[in-house]
């Protein structure tokens, strides 16, 4: 029996790249929730160039060509807005100093969730655990909150 996905479009989620990655590669429940507008996504801008940086990569994990794949990363690119640097500004140094003995790389996302005041970090990366204040929701928390 195929499950409805439920509505929260008032929970803003910052998207990590690993998650968008998942739903580029697979039609799974991620893509589902995604494509559903079930909540607000955010992300920084840099997301996109990774995203296609890692084109030819996620086209082989895929099994798509590069062609198919740049349609259904520029379709679930449409789901999310990035917010511009000049908004992440103001938090990035506190952002750094907390990812810095964790993942540095994950600092933007980091500071989308002060900037945008989300409600948690949808990611499946163990750098997001116990930070003071950061509601991190794993694919599994997501999905438990929805179908509730």
């Amino acid at each position: 029996h195929p499950q409805t996905i439920c509505q929260d479009v008032s929970m803003k989620l910052v998207v990590d790249s690993n998650v968008l990655f998942a739903a580029i590669i697979k039609d799974s429940f991620t893509r589902s929730v995604i494509k559903s507008g079930a909540f607000e996504l955010v992300a920084p801008r840099l997301m996109i160039e990774e995203i296609q940086s890692h084109r030819a990569e996620i086209a082989e994990y895929a099994d798509l060509s590069i062609d198919e794949t740049t349609t259904v990363i520029d379709w679930l690119l449409r789901f999310v807005r990035f917010v511009p640097d000049s908004k992440l500004r103001p938090h990035w140094r506190d952002a750094a100093t907390t990812m810095r003995s964790r993942d540095p790389a994950d600092t933007a996302f980091l500071a989308v969730y002060h900037a945008e005041k989300a409600d948690a970090i949808w990611s499946n990366d163990k750098a997001f655990i116990d930070i003071p204040g950061v509601r991190r929701w794993s694919t599994r928390d997501v999905k438990a909150h929805l179908l509730s």
